[in-house]
């Protein structure tokens, strides 16, 4: 049984009008409008604390680094060190937050690169796409952590409808469910 078209990333690809994410604060009962971003971005994020927002919308269907994550990045942009040089990769705690619909061609929601250590804690991945990594790529020694998080009806084109795993990244999975994620042409749902 097919559940996503092939084509069905192009489309949404074609759909991002711009490079805005949309960033809301939970709680109250009411969602409220924080701010507008290109992406969530690493800048000076290594241990920064993200919690409880909603980040949907993303697009990052640039090149190079402006191809990764639309609803967050954990890298410093430039150009990447010899191996065992300096870590380029972020490390930021993200708890009680949701991507929803969010798209870039590396990891449709997040994208993790080089050495980082990212945690999210009871975040919800939901209707995100990409060509690799639907909701999130981990790329070169990433060790991220994901504990009680909700990966849902994400896809990819060509890898991992859910998580991406790529160049010796080795995350750290806790309790978490994955639930209807797809690839179209690749391995791992």
């Amino acid at each position: 049984r097919r559940l996503y078209d092939i084509q069905a990333l192009d489309v949404a690809r074609m759909a991002c009008k711009s490079s805005v994410a949309l960033l809301y604060e939970q709680g109250g009962g009411k969602t409220t409008t924080m701010a507008h971003w290109a992406v969530l971005r690493g800048y000076r994020a290594d241990g920064a604390v993200v919690d409880g927002f909603t980040i949907t919308g993303g697009c990052a269907d640039g090149v190079a680094y402006d191809s990764h994550g639309g609803g967050m990045i954990n890298y410093k942009r430039g150009r990447q060190g010899p191996p065992g040089g300096s870590r380029k990769g972020y490390s930021p705690v993200v708890r009680h937050c949701i991507f929803v619909e969010n798209f870039a061609q590396d990891g449709g929601a997040v994208y993790n690169y080089d050495r980082g250590k990212p945690r999210f804690i009871d975040c919800v991945f939901e209707k995100n796409s990409s060509f690799y990594g639907g909701a999130v790529l981990d790329r070169v020694g990433v060790y991220a952590e994901y504990q009680a998080c909700i990966f849902r009806n994400n896809r990819s084109k060509w890898g991992g409808g859910a998580l991406y795993l790529d160049y010796g990244s080795r995350p750290k999975i806790i309790d978490c469910r994955f639930t209807a994620n797809h690839t179209s042409s690749g391995h791992g749902g």
